[in-house]
């Protein structure tokens, strides 16, 4: 059985979910479309001068990943999305232009970026940030944008983000500038 095969099957599961299931899937998917609420997360931590610099690793991080993978990776794969690729067994799929493509999830990438990236620098959260990236990443299989396979890579490419960026960041001069130096993040891992 190859790839395509074991992540049809495993979408199938997925897609077949029960309705309340399937709301909640969409709650969690349209929390985190355009990477919305990381990209908030990291002005709030910018706005505070306590943890400015982490806000700006932050948004740099989304940047980069924005670029590389959803403007780069994304279309140099073009792997079609379940929806457009299985037309044959009516997939729906929920959210997403059918016409972008899958690989990998951006929604996956992203959550387990901004998800792993705050754990490191506020311990107490990473664990629950984590399971929210999960749910987030596991969403996507349920609404039809993304083959299990898709969201696995998103999930290694956004963790690989993290722990680039929080190196990055703990390089001094990183986020700070002459006229205006950023204090230390409050918790650094």
């Amino acid at each position: 059985m190859d790839l395509q095969a074991i992540d049809t099957a495993i979408l199938k599961f997925f897609y077949a979910a029960p309705e309340p299931v399937v709301k909640v899937a969409l709650l969690f998917t349209q929390l985190s479309n355009a990477g919305i609420t990381w990209v908030l997360v990291a002005l709030l931590l910018i706005w505070n001068p306590k943890t400015r610099k982490s806000g700006l690793v932050l948004i740099s991080a989304l940047i980069t990943q924005l670029i590389l993978i959803e403007f780069a990776l994304k279309h140099a794969v073009g792997r079609l999305r379940p929806a457009k690729a299985l037309e044959e067994i009516g997939l729906r799929d929920m959210l997403t232009d059918i016409n972008s493509f899958s690989f990998p999830s951006g929604h996956s990438m992203v959550s387990f970026l901004g998800a792993d990236f705050l754990g490191r620098r506020f311990p107490a959260w990473r664990a629950p940030l984590l399971v929210i990236a999960l749910i987030i990443a596991l969403s996507r299989p349920v609404v039809g944008a993304h083959y299990p396979s898709d969201i696995f890579v998103g999930a290694i490419l956004g963790l690989t983000f993290s722990l680039i960026f929080s190196t990055l960041g703990k390089i001094k001069g990183v986020g700070e500038s002459k006229d205006n130096p950023v204090p230390e993040t409050p918790v650094e891992s």
